[in-house]
């Protein structure tokens, strides 16, 4: 039984420790995990065939579907803000933007409605907002992607800081101010390169970047450093949401 999902348990490790702030708590909660399904009788009517059901059944065996509390103990910056998030909206919101399942799958993990998951994914990145609050400077030519963008930051509780539509433009906002998160395009309106723009930055100051792109591939080349956080165009605003409150919980433990 187990044997089909153990190529699976690694994302399950990352799991464990994600929401219970150390990898040796993780990782004792997933062995008593194993050790309940290979010795307890009950654990055969359970079964084990592919991702998805391996979080359910660590989800069901924590009583994380519950809501009980979880023993989280703190060390880097961004498990202390997971920790401040009660266990659902802390599980739903991991399952979505770390481990990439949908909202049908966490259903089905959580043993709740869709509606409720998405309830919960959106109180956990409304409470992170709170929490990280920041402001944001835009890269992006395209009038109403830059609009759309402005819009949805502005909706996660955060500053827009500017726009800029060329590499130039971005110099000019940095020099005003120091954004605390930079959503950048790839190509730009006079042919200058939103890459380059983001060198430029990060030449001067250390700050997460978001790539969104319609030409992943020019970014994905094997050269180092690739970008830690990117989406393609057309990108769910879901998506981006979380990946913004990702980006800048993880920010923190620099």
């Amino acid at each position: 039984m187990i044997e089909k999902v153990t190529h699976h348990l690694p994302h399950l490790r990352r799991h464990a420790r994600s929401l219970l702030g150390t990898q040796e708590l993780g990782d004792r909660l997933v062995l008593n995990l194993l050790d309940h399904l290979l010795s307890n009788e009950q654990s055969a009517a359970i079964q084990l065939n592919s991702r998805q059901d391996l979080f359910k059944a660590f989800s069901s065996f924590a009583n994380l579907s519950q809501g009980h509390a979880l023993p989280v103990k703190t060390g880097q910056q961004s498990d202390k803000h997971f920790s401040k998030l009660s266990p659902l909206p802390r599980q739903a919101f991991l399952l979505n933007t770390i481990e990439a399942f949908s909202v049908t799958e966490i259903a089905e993990i959580l043993e709740l409605e869709e509606e409720d998951v998405k309830g919960l994914i959106s109180k956990a990145e409304k409470d992170i907002t709170r929490q990280v609050k920041t402001s944001v400077l835009i890269i992006e030519d395209e009038a109403l992607i830059a609009m759309d963008l402005e819009e949805m930051v502005e909706e996660l509780g955060h500053d827009v800081i500017g726009i800029a539509r060329t590499r130039n433009e971005t110099l000019k906002h940095i020099d005003m101010s120091q954004p605390g998160l930079v959503l950048a395009d790839v190509q730009l309106a006079d042919g200058s390169s939103g890459i380059d723009a983001v060198g430029d930055i990060l030449q001067r100051f250390d700050v997460p970047v978001i790539f969104i792109t319609a030409f992943p591939e020019k970014l994905l080349v094997g050269d180092k450093p690739e970008p830690a956080f990117l989406i393609s165009k057309p990108f769910k605003q879901s998506h981006l949401k979380g990946l913004i409150s990702q980006a800048l919980l993880f920010a923190k433990d620099k």
